[in-house]
């Protein structure tokens, strides 16, 4: 959408431009980082719950697990 009489010209030759523009790509790749950092996080976790559990829990969670994606929907 573009207003009459306005007119914004990026071409990042104005210092304060590459700044905002670098400081945006940074906070980018932060959050990135930061939900990869949980995803680990996570995985973690699950691996030592599941290696504290009986191999009959382990294959019920399994079990489970299949039923869950036979009903899913879309499939």
């Amino acid at each position: 959408m573009q207003h009459p009489g306005l007119q914004l010209e990026w071409n990042n030759s104005r210092p304060e431009q590459r700044q905002a523009l670098d400081n945006f790509y940074r906070s980018i790749q932060n959050m990135q980082v930061q939900e990869q950092a949980i995803q680990r996080m996570e995985r973690q976790q699950r691996i030592e719950q599941l290696r504290g559990m009986s191999p009959e829990q382990r294959q019920q969670q399994f079990l489970n697990f299949v039923q869950q994606q036979q009903l899913a929907p879309g499939r």
